[in-house]
């Protein structure tokens, strides 16, 4: 792959990931070789095991940006937080639970530059729990309905630029982020492409995604998002 001379910050958010920030250090390390410059962004929200001790470390062999809350705030304003401090010319989030490989981050990066979006899609859904495969879906069905889009998955990694997200200001807490993010920047008729990408799924380990706080908030954002995108353009 061609090397890319541009500095890339890749925003990591971590909630008591003690047993996988590391391998997913590794992982990106291993995998973002191609860049000029890389800046790796954790994010610890408000841990209560080592997760910030781990990313101490790391922070001695690698730029690193550290930033640690007393209490959890939610995965989407911990990335929130990291996309506005970040010092990259390009932004991407990955997981601290470590869900892929080094293959598949580099099968993002192999499309850099082909769009001013790069939005990574499960190609292995068949893999996940069926109850995660049905809400997923369900999920983007009503999204893509709502908003007269063809996204085939809104939770991803997207690779973009860090001008394009200073021109928005997503403004949730929860997992709707990274679907408020696609939407605010497909409103600017940016151009994208969306690349598949198989993911890793842990047997046994609980989401967070389906309490009721974090209902409420994808709730509230789809809703926020509708009256802002689509009620509001059209008076």
């Amino acid at each position: 792959m061609e090397s890319i001379p541009h500095k890339l910050s890749i925003i990591i958010p971590a909630l008591n990931e003690e047993k996988n920030l590391s391998k997913t250090l590794h992982m990106l390390i291993e995998s973002t070789s191609m860049w000029k410059e890389v800046e790796y962004v954790i994010i610890d929200d408000g841990s209560s095991d080592h997760t910030y001790e781990i990313a101490k470390e790391f922070s001695n062999q690698i730029n690193t940006l550290l930033i640690r809350h007393s209490k959890p705030m939610g995965r989407g304003y911990s990335i929130n937080e990291g996309y506005k401090r970040a010092s990259g010319e390009y932004l991407i989030v990955f997981n601290g639970k470590k869900d892929t490989e080094p293959s598949e981050v580099k099968k993002i990066f192999s499309n850099f530059a082909k769009a001013d979006i790069i939005i990574s899609y499960q190609a292995n859904t068949h893999e996940r729990p069926l109850i995660r495969r049905v809400l997923s879906r369900l999920f983007t069905t009503i999204i893509n309905f709502l908003f007269s889009k063809r996204i085939k998955y809104y939770n991803g990694s997207i690779l973009l630029k860090k001008e394009h997200f200073n021109l928005i200001k997503p403004k949730t807490s929860s997992y709707a982020f990274d679907c408020e993010l696609i939407l605010q920047l497909l409103n600017l008729k940016l151009s994208y492409i969306e690349v598949p990408v198989n993911d890793i799924f842990e047997d046994g380990r609980k989401t967070r995604s389906l309490n009721i706080r974090n209902i409420c908030g994808v709730l509230s954002t789809i809703l926020r998002m509708f009256w802002q995108l689509k009620i509001l353009r059209s008076k």
